[in-house]
């Protein structure tokens, strides 16, 4: 990696541009060759990568009156953006969402929109580093404790002290019961770094997920 002065002849540059990728870091303008990114992702997010395929191909075959249901259902429900911001999603994405977190928790496909609400967050998340006991990121939590719900937790890190956790970058780690007897591992081993988790509640009937709630913590 190579810091710039005035890169691309301006004052700052971000993006890929040839061979390189173009960035701040700390108000630190820098360059660096672009390679190929690999394409990791644990069980659960290579299953949810599948499942996106796959209703995307399975929208089409819906009837233009379940395509209409799913636009009229996605203009009332609005959703948040990573800063907090209202969102309005199509119908195609609403029926690809809800339907892939139905297919992660092994429920049956929907073709029609959900009539309930989503689920509550979870009351309360606690995050616990390695111990004397442990070597794993456990959690522990209090509701909801129906057993019709599952958690389903991401994960990003470890990532450099300097950076702030990213739902946008992270990856699903672990779906359990909410009924689940608690502490349960996340995260076996874990190296001097920042880290960030986010834990949803998601109905395996409607595809619905609750607010997610963010533990972020340094493992020294």
């Amino acid at each position: 990696m190579a810091k710039v002065i005035l890169p691309l002849m301006s004052e700052a540059a971000r993006g890929k541009f040839g061979g390189s990728i173009f960035n701040q870091w700390r108000s630190i303008q820098y360059a660096k060759r672009w390679a190929s990114p690999t394409n990791p992702g644990t069980p659960a997010q290579l299953e949810r990568r599948a499942a996106l395929t796959t209703f995307t191909r399975s929208w089409a075959t819906l009837t233009n009156a379940q395509r209409d249901e799913w636009s009229n259902w996605a203009e009332q429900h609005l959703r948040t953006d990573w800063t907090g911001k209202p969102l309005r999603i199509t119908g195609q994405n609403a029926y690809i969402s809800c339907n892939a977190r139905i297919a992660i928790l092994k429920g049956s496909a929907i073709t029609t929109p959900p009539a309930v609400p989503a689920p509550a967050a979870i009351d309360t998340l606690t995050i616990a580093q390695p111990g004397a006991t442990t070597t794993a990121i456990t959690a522990d939590w209090t509701g909801p404790a129906t057993g019709n719900e599952s958690i389903v937790f991401w994960g990003e890190g470890p990532i450099s002290f300097g950076r702030e956790p990213s739902r946008v970058r992270a990856k699903i780690i672990k779906v359990q019961s909410s009924d689940a007897i608690t502490p349960i591992d996340l995260i076996a081993t874990t190296v001097k770094a920042r880290y960030g988790i986010w834990a949803e509640v998601w109905d395996p009937l409607t595809g619905l997920a609750g607010p997610p709630s963010l533990v972020r913590f340094d493992a020294k």
